[in-house]
């Protein structure tokens, strides 16, 4: 994939991501679109990362728990609550990208 086409899916993913974020925490009383796009932006990165160097299941539990960590940290919430932000958010995800399959985050 040429180079301005990857930055272009970047930047598109991130907006869509930072958006569902957001829904997801306003669902659960938490609000901050600006800890939304940190939120995508790290998610973002922890999943190359494990992606990248640990695939398979193992390296989704993993980056799945590094994700929780990051969520509870920036919205300042327990881990039952960061669970749920981040089912409701791969669902949302889940639904966009049935409409928009430049969506892909995990």
């Amino acid at each position: 994939m040429p180079i301005v086409s990857s930055i272009i899916y970047f930047i598109v993913g991130l907006i869509v991501t930072t958006i569902i974020i957001y829904i997801a925490a306003y669902l659960m009383d938490e609000r901050g679109l600006g800890k939304a796009f940190l939120a995508a932006l790290i998610g973002f990165i922890v999943y190359f990362v494990f992606h990248e160097l640990i695939s398979g299941i193992i390296g989704a539990i993993l980056g799945f728990i590094v994700w929780l960590f990051v969520l509870k940290g920036i919205y300042g919430v327990g881990w039952f609550r960061a669970f749920i932000i981040a089912l409701i958010v791969a669902f949302l995800i889940w639904l966009a990208g049935l409409f928009l399959p430049v969506v892909h985050v995990g």
